[in-house]
């Protein structure tokens, strides 16, 4: 299966439900268009070589806020 189809399928809920959502960056070498790029709902696309800003700049975005922590208790 290609990445492509792989975060299609993640999209239209084959994971899970809890998925559906989740963050995904196509990193490749080949050319992808901008139309099949669009089709699959991805959060960026990163082409080889990686550059490392670019990178950076993905995984900033899908950081998950800091709360504060909760006691248990016992």
């Amino acid at each position: 299966m290609d990445g492509l189809t792989l975060v299609s399928k993640i999209r239209a809920g084959y994971a899970g439900e809890r998925y559906r959502r989740l963050p995904i960056a196509l990193v490749t070498a080949e050319h992808i268009s901008e139309e099949d790029y669009a089709k699959v709902d991805a959060n960026a696309l990163i082409t080889k070589p990686i550059v490392l800003d670019q990178l950076k700049s993905f995984l900033e975005t899908i950081k998950v806020p800091q709360t504060s922590s909760v006691a248990l208790s016992s």
